[in-house]
């Protein structure tokens, strides 16, 4: 009784790289693979797992940190003022966004107002604005102290928005 013998190994044909395995005793080829020039099954995997791992975890998230609502006076209209945390990596930023909203509207509404938090510090449980409509078509928005808005419009869908320094107090 013979005893099989399996001989392996690598040649080049036509610049690609096979490896084959030899039976020796029978002499004949059992197995031939056709092997990529430096692919590394092991090292694609890897860096499958770690890019993949790595974006699952590349989300922004966000949290409401303080929100207030004030209909108008005659309640066709929604003044909403949120202030919200947004954190990731490489970033963290916190903003306060006011809103103006018809009645039944879906969404947030028309963001009317737009300034960093790190412009003015901020006590917790303390608001940062007083939102007060002055008539129906007039919403004043009241600040401790002034900030530097990255966005500002002062008058949308005929609703005069006002911006002003005055004391807020804790309700």
């Amino acid at each position: 009784m013979y005893a099989d013998s399996v001989a392996s190994g690598s040649a080049s044909l036509a610049g690609r790289h096979y490896k084959c395995f030899i039976n020796c005793h029978f002499r004949r080829v059992e197995k031939l693979e056709f092997v990529p020039d430096g692919f590394n099954w092991a090292r694609a995997l890897l860096t499958i797992v770690i890019v993949g791992s790595a974006a699952t975890g590349c989300g922004s998230a966000t949290d409401t940190l303080w929100s207030a609502t004030v209909p108008s006076p005659d309640r066709i209209w929604t003044a909403q003022a949120i202030m919200e945390n947004t954190s990731g990596p490489g970033n963290n930023f916190t903003a306060i966004s006011v809103y103006l909203k018809r009645k039944n509207e879906a969404g947030r509404g028309k963001q009317v107002l737009l300034y960093s938090q790190s412009s003015i510090p901020w006590r917790e449980n303390t608001p940062p604005l007083l939102m007060t409509w002055l008539a129906p078509r007039h919403l004043q928005v009241t600040f401790n102290q002034l900030p530097n808005f990255d966005a500002k419009i002062t008058n949308y869908a005929g609703i005069d928005i006002s911006v002003g320094k005055g004391s807020i107090s804790t309700r």
